[in-house]
C-alpha cells in the first residue's frame, strides 16, 4: 500500500507540475496579448479555460505531495517497528527476493539516503531498476550490518565481491570492486566516509 500511494504521489505531481505550468503560462501569454489588443470573447474564454487548467493543476500537485508524504510517515512507522530480520528483508528485492548491490550511501539531515542495484530483471520501479531508501539515521547502527553486506557486492549480478580499490574525496569514500564473474569493469560505489569506517573491517585505501 505504501508504494501505491508513493507512485500515485510521483504521478499526480508529474502531471500536477505540467498542468500548473501550461495553464500559468498560456493564462500569461494571453492576458499579455490583451494588454496590447483588448479583450475578444475568444481570448477570454481561453483565459477562463487555462484558468480552470491551472486550478486543476494546482490540485493535483497538492494531492501528490500529500499521497507521497502519507507514504512517507507510514514508511517511517513501519521502520520503527521492524525486527532485525525484517530490516535485512529491507535490503532484498522486493520482485525478485535477491539481493542488489547498494551504491550510493549518503547522509542528508536526518537520513541515510541509500541507492540499490537489482540483480536480475525485476524492476524497483516503473522504469527504473534501482531502488532509492530513505533510512532515519537513528537506525544506523542497526543497519551496518547490513550496509556492509549489501555494498561489497558486484553491481550487475548481486554476488559477493572484492575490493579492488578505494579513494577518497571529499566527503566520499570511493569504492572500485572486482566480481568473479564481472571483474573490475563495474561502477564506482560511493559510500559517505563515516559509513565506509562502520562498514569497512579496516580496508586500507589505495591512493
Amino acid at each position: 500500500m505504501t508504494d501505491i500511494k508513493k507512485r500515485l504521489g510521483t504521478l499526480f505531481k508529474v502531471v500536477g507540475i505540467i498542468l500548473t505550468l501550461v495553464g500559468g503560462y498560456v493564462v500569461f501569454v494571453i492576458w499579455v496579448a490583451i494588454q496590447w489588443t483588448g479583450p475578444y470573447a475568444f481570448q477570454i474564454n481561453l483565459v477562463i479555460l487555462f484558468s480552470v487548467i491551472l486550478a486543476i493543476g494546482i490540485n493535483i500537485l497538492v494531492v501528490g505531495i500529500i499521497l507521497r508524504h502519507l507514504a512517507r510517515q507510514i514508511f517511517l512507522k513501519k521502520l520503527d517497528s521492524m525486527s532485525q530480520s525484517d530490516l535485512a528483508k529491507m535490503f532484498d528485492c522486493p520482485s525478485s527476493g535477491n539481493k542488489g548491490a547498494v551504491h550510493l550511501i549518503k547522509l542528508v539531515k536526518d537520513q541515510i539516503l541509500v541507492k540499490q542495484s537489482c540483480p536480475t530483471l525485476h524492476p524497483y520501479g516503473w522504469n527504473s531498476k534501482v531502488r532509492h531508501l530513505g533510512i532515519p539515521l537513528r537506525l544506523k547502527d542497526q543497519c551496518v550490518p547490513y550496509f556492509r553486506d549489501a555494498v561489497f557486492r558486484c553491481f550487475k549480478c548481486g554476488q559477493e565481491a572484492t575490493v579492488d580499490h578505494v579513494k577518497f574525496s571529499g566527503p566520499w569514500t570511493l569504492i572500485k570492486l572486482s566480481c568473479p564473474t564481472h571483474g573490475n569493469k563495474l561502477p564506482t560505489h560511493k559510500i559517505w566516509s563515516t559509513i565506509y569506517s562502520d562498514i569497512s573491517n579496516g580496508v586500507d585505501a589505495t591512493p
